[in-house]
Parts: structure tokens; C-alpha cells; sequence
């Protein structure tokens, strides 16, 4: 009996030490250039979304008030939703990587499109708000999935935390650069469109 109690110590001694040594579970490798490059592709992605915070005033240059905003934004959620149904699907397949850099190019076309739109009531503007929406929903997605494969699965948390504190840092910058334009002066209109200009250069940075 005594002899198979020291020999169950000694393979539970050998497996934890094994378990130790898993290439990547203590390595400092783990932050790499790559998650370097997605961090800072996450936080010039998120200065672009936080500059369009101030959404409420394109809808208010075209003529419209909080009842054509809530409409415009909540019918575009569900567009996002629905591209959630296909998202992991299209990851699993194509990967991260394609899906995020079609998800920013989506992005970009969005933001840009609404440079265009001279009417609150078109459908226009519907369209173009359920892409950003969509994009976005894409992005987010496929960079979480490409982080995750970054890291060991012992420390995939600790690497999503740490590379998500990027949303952080340009959800901070991006409102200061919105209220820094429209505290400038100039006409209201030309704000609201500098605003686009801004969002759709930092989202080029960020696929970059």
C-alpha cells in the first residue's frame, strides 16, 4: 500500500512539472509584434467609432431630431445582430484576419458614404448606418478571434485584457478630438463633415 502511494506521488510530481514547462505558459514571447499591431489597429478603430459618438449632429444638420436618430440607430442594430448570425461562420472559414480587414474596408465605405447623404427620411441613410453597423460588428469580432490565437490558451484571458485596454485608450481619444473640431470655428455643417474626414483617416490607419 505504501509503495503505491510514493509511486502516485511521484507521477503527480512529474505531470505538474510537465504541465510547468508547456512552451508558452510562463514565456514573455507572448506580446509579440503582432498584438502589438493589433493593439494599436484596436485603438485608432475605436478613435473612428467614438468620434461618430457625436452622431446626433450629422442627423441634425440634415434637418432631423431624436425621433429620426433613434429610429436610424436602432434599425441599423439590427443589422449588426444579423451579421453576428454569419460572423463566426465567416471567421471559422476564411479566418480572422480576411474577415477584419473586409470588416474595416466596410467600415471606411460606411463612413465615407455618409459624406454623400443630404436627406434624413432616404433610405440612404438607413443603408449607411447598417453598414457601419454591420462592419463594426465584424471588426470586433474577428480582432477578439485573432487575438485569441495569438496567446496560449493558458493565458488567453490575460492577453484579451490586456490588448482590449486598446478600446479604452481610443474611446478616450476619440471624443476629445470631436470636441476639439467643434469648438473650432467655422459653420456647423463643415464640423459635422471634418468629423467623417477624421473618423474615416484613423479608420485608414487602423487597416493599415
Amino acid at each position: 500500500m505504501r509503495f503505491l502511494e510514493t509511486n502516485l506521488r511521484m507521477i503527480k510530481t512529474e505531470s505538474s512539472n510537465i504541465d510547468d514547462k508547456e512552451p508558452g505558459v510562463n514565456s514573455p514571447q507572448v506580446y509579440n509584434v503582432s498584438l502589438l499591431m493589433a493593439f494599436l489597429a484596436n485603438v485608432f478603430q475605436l478613435i473612428a467609432v467614438s468620434l461618430l459618438f457625436r452622431y446626433s449632429d450629422f442627423v441634425n444638420v440634415l434637418g432631423g431630431d431624436e425621433w429620426h436618430l433613434g429610429w436610424i440607430v436602432g434599425i441599423a442594430s439590427f443589422g449588426a445582430i444579423a451579421c453576428r448570425l454569419i460572423q463566426g461562420t465567416a471567421i471559422d472559414h476564411f479566418g480572422p484576419g480576411k474577415v477584419w480587414i473586409i470588416s474595416l474596408l466596410g467600415e471606411i465605405v460606411a463612413i465615407v458614404w455618409h459624406l454623400g447623404i443630404d436627406s434624413v427620411s432616404g433610405v440612404e441613410v438607413y443603408l449607411a448606418r447598417s453598414l457601419f453597423a454591420m462592419s463594426l460588428a465584424g471588426t470586433f469580432g474577428a480582432w477578439i478571434s485573432f487575438i485569441s490565437l495569438q496567446a496560449p490558451h493558458q493565458r488567453i484571458a490575460e492577453v484579451i485584457g490586456v490588448i482590449g485596454s486598446s478600446g479604452f485608450v481610443g474611446m478616450a481619444i476619440g471624443p476629445t478630438i470631436g470636441d476639439w473640431l467643434f469648438a473650432e470655428s467655422g459653420p456647423y455643417a463643415e464640423k459635422v463633415e471634418q468629423m467623417f474626414h477624421v473618423a474615416a483617416i484613423t479608420a485608414t490607419i487602423s487597416l493599415l
